[in-house]
């Protein structure tokens, strides 16, 4: 004969503990499998994937999102997800008016920036005519006039400190 215990596994004959180990079992698998349910369902939907937003879409805690089993299908989703670049063909064509406008817009500033530019020029050139003007002017005068007073000496005004005398240390 058979052990009667062996072959039920009822309920009646599981201890305790092995009923809740059972319970939690069955709880845990329900919650990895609305996880990665919920993966596909914002892989599908095309929104942003993140361990908190699978954990609030699939309404576990974001820390089941991390345990082993669950975070490796999190983060491959997180890689395979493509983020959105902005094409050409998406941004509308400039119309040929904005070009034309753009066009004039640009040739102006050139002009703005040539006349600047001009301007310029024409003032190094005056000022190094005068300079030479001036030199010219000076050397015309008499000595005497040229000459200008030596600046004064700023040491006389230091504010250092007095130089210590160097005695020789007692042995």
């Amino acid at each position: 004969m058979t052990n009667p215990s062996a072959q039920s596994t009822g309920p009646q004959s599981q201890s305790p503990a092995e009923v809740l180990k059972e319970a939690r079992r069955r709880d845990s698998r329900a919650k990895r499998a609305r996880v990665l349910e919920a993966i596909r369902s914002l892989q599908q939907s095309g929104d942003k994937i993140t361990h908190a937003a699978v954990a609030r879409s699939a309404g576990v805690s974001s820390w089941l999102t991390y345990a082993d089993g669950v975070r490796e299908h999190v983060e491959a989703a997180i890689r395979d997800q493509v983020a959105p670049r902005p094409s050409r063909r998406d941004s509308p064509a400039a119309s040929s008016n904005s070009l034309r406008i753009d066009l004039e817009l640009a040739r102006e500033e050139i002009r703005k920036l040539r006349a600047e530019r001009e301007q310029f020029q024409r003032n190094a050139a005056s000022t190094s005519a005068s300079s030479s003007t001036r030199s010219a002017v000076q050397t015309s005068r008499p000595e005497s006039e040229n000459s200008t007073r030596p600046m004064p000496s700023w040491r006389h005004f230091s504010t250092s400190r007095p130089a210590r005398s160097r005695a020789s240390p007692a042995a």
